[in-house]
């Protein structure tokens, strides 16, 4: 067996120190591997287990569309106010960019999380990632890398003689630059786009600039992406070459400015500096970008010269040893730049949101009921301006106390009553249709004609949402706008109310004349029957077959009262017959009567005495709390639904826990009442199943489904109906 001696032995340690530094850590649970020819599709499942994995640090958007479809992606790593945007794969053939973005995400991501500092403390990915938000957009042309990768399998027959006449008639796409219309994207940005040199004129598998800047749907993507995200800084990687290109015709501190950051990413990657002269040839993403925003962007080539073909893989970690760092020093630097205009960035962030807030007048000033509404238009503006104004906030908030602070507060604030306003009218809106509903469900009750406890809970229904309504247009600013909501919401349901109120006065009454009769008190009948005879009801459609059939048992318990008289005539002669020994049993009666009146009142008094040893406790157990029937929140209903949704079914569980006076009268599921509802022998409880739509089936997986729940509660001389809206949650035991 050798020994390893001398210059063998330190080299041996060397190898072992650049893995242990360099290749990922924790590779065993990496996500991204980039050891690999990098495909969309895999690029597409890792950025969404990323996201899955890091959901505080990492987000990830669709940015725009490629010219055969594909999906740009754009990933968000990090919490800061300041941007920097790094993006790859512009060119088809040189996608071992995409592999460094992907990587540079995931080894950023896991060294957030683990604390990690880089370079001997040099970036504490921490607080860099917590301060600056650094975008990738890791595969800017999708459709060429497709086409390079795969070849014409990967696009549809009717494009495959185009796809080959703009590679010259060659069928090996592993040259292919341009994107799959045979337009060079990085020749697609509006900087001096007229004076690109070596254009072909025409689609080709490179350099063509195109009809126009932006034409091609991957560059408009990226330039309407970069102007949002408004970054600090731009990295464009290409390759290769192992150069840095950085200016384009700047002067003055700006050039200096760009100098400086250019010549420390030179030193982190060893890429020297390329000048570009006086007179550039333009059209390239790093040139838009400093000749549009004014910032610093940089075009690093990666990997030593490899001609008009992709990079080896066997590349790549000579490429993340040299870039490992660029990231984080470019996010660094981005958000010292940040602060240094951040009085501007915030003059700008106020400036668009009182813009957006005024926006929202147009939509919550009405000059009609009729025009009173929350349309799609009115609901996306809301949410922009939410946005931009909080998002304002957040910014102003961070600058040092200054006048300029104060005024911009004080602009905020205007906007944020604006969006207050919207609000209140929003809430207003939501709260009038339930309204509405609610009334339309009560119409649906009286054209149905039935005398029961529904149509009763749905009369109360509308009572409560009435008085919630008017609770909220309360709160709209001005006499004129509350007169229009409430023209628009509560008139006509009071219409409705003032036309019925009579319907359930003799409803009411018909219900009492079923318990007086019940108990055979004669008298409170013929007192209820003459009220009867006083009401007076209007003749109204929307409420007659109601009233029908009220009359109708109205007349019903007329006949029985009828034969109740009748047969209480027959007994009275009867009755006269009693002879004088009747009378002396009487006399009895009545004596030992009085004697038992003396024992209940020594039994009532020691009944009293026992009564105030019991503790509140101990009462409870005997009675229903009376704040039951306005608690919807008690806790002793528990209301549950069942873990698994077998198929279409959702299963439902609701138990009202020994209390023997509650009563289920219905449950509704998005409106639609449940019939098949089966009472458990064992416990009381209610339970049923429930066959959900697509669209209940994703309510319920965002939390969102209700059911609403109406019990009916007596004690001794009232019945109150209590409604409980409960969300489903498949979660809940």
């Amino acid at each position: 067996m050798k020994k390893l001696h001398g210059k063998s032995l330190f080299l041996f340690l060397g190898v072992v120190m650049l893995y242990i530094l360099f290749l990922p850590q924790n590779a065993s649970a990496s996500i991204v591997n980039p050891h690999q020819e990098y495909t969309y599709a895999q690029m597409e499942r890792d950025i969404q287990r990323l996201a899955q994995t890091y959901p505080d640090l990492i987000q990830y958007e669709v940015i725009g569309k490629s010219e055969y479809g594909r999906n740009i992606y754009a990933v968000a790593l990090g919490n800061g106010h300041s941007t920097v945007f790094i993006n790859g794969s512009h060119h088809a053939r040189e996608w071992l960019s995409t592999n460094l973005n992907m990587h540079m995400i995931e080894q950023y991501a896991q060294g957030y999380r683990s604390n990690r500092s880089y370079d001997n403390g040099r970036y504490p990915i921490r607080s860099i990632l917590d301060n600056t938000t650094i975008w990738f957009v890791p595969m800017v042309n999708p459709d060429g890398v497709e086409l390079q990768q795969k070849g014409l399998s990967a696009f549809p027959s009717s494009s495959h003689s185009g796809l080959i006449t703009m590679n010259n008639g060659s069928l090996n796409f592993k040259r292919w630059k341009a994107n799959a219309k045979g337009v060079d994207l990085n020749r697609q940005y509006d900087a001096h786009w007229n004076n690109i040199r070596n254009d072909p004129g025409r689609p080709h598998f490179e350099n063509y600039k195109g009809t126009a800047p932006h034409s091609a749907s991957e560059a408009k993507a990226m330039v309407d992406f970069t102007r949002r995200i408004d970054p600090e800084i731009a990295v464009n990687y290409h390759s290769s070459g192992e150069i840095l290109f950085w200016n384009f015709l700047q002067t003055g501190a700006r050039y200096e400015r760009d100098l400086r950051i250019a010549r420390q990413i030179s030193s982190l990657t060893s890429y020297p500096l390329i000048f570009a002269g006086s007179n550039p040839s333009g059209g390239g993403m790093t040139d838009w970008f400093i000749n549009d925003f004014h910032r610093p962007a940089f075009t690093p080539e990666l990997g030593r010269y490899a001609g008009p073909t992709n990079l080896p893989i066997s590349e790549f970690n000579r490429i993340w040893v040299q870039n490992r760092y660029v990231g984080l020093y470019v996010a660094q630097e981005s958000h010292k730049l940040y602060q240094g205009r951040a009085r501007e960035v915030a003059e700008r962030e106020v400036r668009s949101a009182e813009q957006e807030a005024n926006k929202l007048v147009d939509y919550y000033v009405f000059s009609s009921p009729d025009d009173v509404a929350l349309t799609p238009a009115f609901q996306a503006q809301y949410d922009k301006a939410n946005d931009q104004i909080n998002h304002a906030v957040q910014i102003v908030r961070s600058l040092n106390a200054s006048e300029l602070k104060r005024n911009l507060q004080d602009r905020l604030n205007r906007a944020v009553e604006l969006r207050r306003r919207a609000t209140v009218t929003i809430r207003v809106i939501n709260r009038g249709e339930l309204l509405d509903r609610r009334a339309e469900l009560l119409e649906e009750e009286f054209a149905r004609g039935t005398v029961s406890d529904r149509v009763r809970i749905r009369r109360d229904n509308v009572l409560i949402e009435r008085d919630r309504t008017e609770e909220s247009i309360e709160r709209v600013i001005g006499v004129g706008n509350r007169r229009l909501f409430t023209n628009a919401y509560v008139t006509s349901v009071n219409d409705l109310l003032r036309v019925s109120e009579n319907a359930f006065v003799k409803d009411t009454i018909l219900l009492q004349i079923e318990e007086e009769l019940a108990k055979g008190n004669q008298a409170k009948v013929e007192e209820l029957l003459r009220k009867l005879e006083e009401l007076t009801i209007p003749n109204d459609p929307r409420i007659a077959p109601f009233v029908e059939s009220l009359n109708a048992k109205e007349a019903e318990l007329r006949a029985t009262v009828s034969t109740t008289e009748a047969s209480e005539a027959t007994e009275e002669e009867g009755s006269e017959e009693v002879t004088e020994s009747d009378d002396a049993e009487e006399v009895q009666e009545i004596e030992e009567t009085d004697e038992k009146e003396d024992v209940v009142e020594i039994v009532e008094e020691e009944t009293d005495e026992i009564e105030e040893d019991f503790t509140p406790e101990e009462l409870e157990e005997e009675m229903i709390d009376e704040d039951l029937v306005e608690d919807e929140n008690n806790p002793e209903l528990v209301a549950t639904f069942s873990n698994d949704v077998e198929e279409e079914d959702l299963h439902f569980v609701l138990s009202l826990n020994g209390y023997n006076k509650l009563k289920l009268i219905d449950i509704t599921i998005n409106d639609i009442t449940i019939e098949d509802i089966e009472i458990s022998d064992e416990d009381g409880s209610y339970s049923f199943s429930y066959e959900l739509t697509d669209e209940e089936r994703e309510q319920l997986e965002n939390g969102e489904l209700m059911a609403v729940i109406t019990l009916q509660i007596e004690d001794n001389e009232d019945i109150h109906f209590l409604e409980l809206e409960v969300i489903a949650d498949v979660s809940t035991e």
